[in-house]
């Protein structure tokens, strides 16, 4: 006699795969929990790592606030432009790509978001539904700084603004 596998032994290794499958799709089988939320956190402006385009509202200061809520994020933006004047922005969004409305900075009423990967989101603030404003925020691997390039609201092309953030942790604010 051969040594050739009887059919129920080849089948074997295919259900096991298939056993897997289902199991990671199921919502009562363990799975990777979802990636953290970029903006969740506490962050300060770093000055001195941040570059302002010409045109830039520039800050002397800026601390952002972020809150992971449902299926997106609640922001509290508390800045210090450079003519002194003190601005306090709000939003709460989705990362659905729907608009959210934005209260307390002038010239912008909504904000769209996205996820961009593990640890990237892209926003698109708006004002009356035109696109005025956009950038990417990235935060670093190990979760200290949090990266915002800016970016043409409708083609996402890279402008030249980078404000720098780091994180804030308990007992530093």
């Amino acid at each position: 006699m051969g040594s050739a596998a009887r059919p129920s032994q080849r089948r074997r290794p295919a259900l096991r795969v298939l056993a897997a499958c289902v199991c990671i799709c199921l919502p009562g089988c363990k799975q990777a929990p979802p990636a953290a939320d970029p903006l969740a956190g506490v962050w300060r402006l770093n000055l001195a790592r941040t570059r302002y385009s010409p045109s830039a509202d520039r800050r002397r200061e800026e601390q952002m606030e972020c809150v992971p809520v449902q299926t997106g994020v609640r922001c509290t933006i508390t800045s210090v432009r450079s003519d002194g004047q003190r601005l306090v922005g709000r939003f709460q969004a989705r990362y659905d790509g729907g608009s959210a409305p934005v209260s307390g900075i002038a010239g912008m009423d909504g904000v769209r978001l996205r996820r961009a990967g593990g640890r990237a989101v892209d926003a698109t603030f708006t004002d009356h539904g035109t696109p005025v404003y956009g950038y990417r925020a990235t935060q670093s691997p190990g979760g200290e700084t949090l990266t915002v390039a800016s970016v043409d609201p409708v083609t996402r092309a890279p402008l030249s603004s980078v404000v720098v953030y780091d994180r804030v942790r308990p007992g530093e604010r």
